[in-house]
């Protein structure tokens, strides 16, 4: 009787799309990853797995040779469908010290840390290449020019970028832009919110359902939590405008559940790990840091584990591995715990779209040898297998997905 039912609603899905009256003119359900979900199959109890995972994911990978004076560079990767091998497509050029990078809706952002500015790129996600959108210059409120540093980018297409400024005397910020319809930048009105003098921010993070931002300030050990206008783009200090974290806090990753927030403090050694109150924004702090290698940088937050790297002052470091408990968000060392790795350090770490591959940008101020290291992920354990490595230019960063 099943079959037969299955016939039947097949044969029903047919004539409606014969006579438009489905929502596309094709049986098949448009994807933000331009991939497509058979529409038949998932309405017969099938699985789109296997078809939503037709299509090349591409990766995005910042390189640069520290204070060098020349421009840094902006990696473009396809990714395996069947594996975690990486293919290299083009190189594109960056401003200075390229640093952290953001990817939303076909469009591309690279934060450039020694010349004040903001590299910006189209995806065309057909051809798989990158068109040039010029780039802005990020305002500062203090004497000395920004320092861009970490990007977020907010679902109604305002974009949030901290200006990491190392002199004393300078004022930190977050700077605030909306964009157009082709992705290009302009400056809100004020242009940054000023975080006061001497501050250092880091990176920035929003929250799920884009309501609230966290921006870490790497002088004072904390973060900065914002409430977000989705109509203006303004920050307003919660209630509770700060949290304290561990020395020297640098990345911020929310969970994909939207319940938690982890952020690596460089100067401890240690991760962070906090809850969200859905209602308030506000982070409460979960349990103490937990224990991670010299230096921590990057972290790759999944589902079901979380990924640290060891930087070291780009000497010898290592990748280490936890468990996130669903419930509460707490961190738990895997069983594996780490993996070393020869020099040079680890700064950034990016999961896959399945979080069943793991990308390691290995990194020191000086250049030279450097590359993507490659894992496969053991769905149960955590435990990391190496799957090789890729040159990513002297420096590699920090490393995005096209999702």
């Amino acid at each position: 009787m099943k079959s037969f039912q299955k016939i039947l609603l097949l044969t029903w899905i047919l004539l409606l799309s014969a006579c438009n009256l489905l929502p596309f003119a094709s049986p098949f359900e448009s994807r933000e990853d331009n991939s497509f979900s058979p529409l038949w199959l998932l309405l017969l109890g099938g699985s789109s797995s296997g078809s939503s995972r037709s299509s090349s994911p591409l990766a995005f990978v910042t390189s640069f040779v520290f204070n060098s004076g020349g421009d840094g560079e902006l990696y473009l990767f396809r990714k395996s469908t069947t594996d975690c091998s990486l293919t290299r497509l083009n190189i594109y050029a960056v401003g200075e010290n390229a640093f952290d990078l953001s990817y939303r809706d076909n469009v591309l952002y690279v934060s450039n840390d020694r010349s004040a500015n903001v590299s910006m790129f189209r995806l065309d996600s057909a051809a798989q290449s990158l068109t040039s959108l010029g780039r802005v210059t990020q305002q500062s409120p203090g004497t000395s020019q920004a320092v861009p540093y970490g990007i977020a980018i907010h679902e109604d297409g305002w974009v949030f970028i901290t200006d990491g400024s190392t002199d004393s005397n300078t004022h930190g910020s977050i700077g605030r832009f909306s964009r157009n319809s082709s992705g290009s930048l302009s400056h809100l009105d004020p242009a940054y919110v000023d975080t006061g003098a001497g501050s250092r921010m880091w990176f920035p993070a929003l929250s799920k359902d884009s309501n609230y931002l966290y921006a870490s300030r790497y002088d004072n050990a904390t973060l900065q939590q914002y409430s977000v206008s989705s109509s203006s783009g303004a920050l307003t200090a919660l209630g509770t405008p700060t949290i304290a974290t561990g020395n020297n806090p640098w990345e911020v990753v929310v969970h994909s559940s939207g319940s938690f927030l982890y952020v690596s403090n460089y100067g401890s050694n240690t991760i962070g790990q906090y809850s969200i109150n859905q209602t308030s924004g506000q982070l409460t702090q979960i349990a103490a840091p937990i224990a991670s290698g010299t230096n921590p940088i990057g972290i790759a937050v999944g589902e079901k584990f979380l990924y640290a790297g060891s930087f070291n002052n780009g000497n010898a470091g290592g990748v280490y591995g936890y468990t996130i408990d669903q419930s509460t968000g707490a961190l738990t060392a895997t069983a594996q715990g780490s993996i070393a790795l020869s020099a040079p350090g680890v700064y950034g770490l990016q999961l896959d779209r399945d979080e069943r591959c793991l990308y390691v940008a290995r990194s020191n101020y000086a250049g030279g040898s450097a590359d993507l290291a490659i894992y496969n992920v053991d769905q149960t354990t955590g435990a990391l297998t190496s799957a090789g490595t890729i040159p990513a230019g002297a420096g590699p960063r920090f490393i995005k997905f096209a999702h």
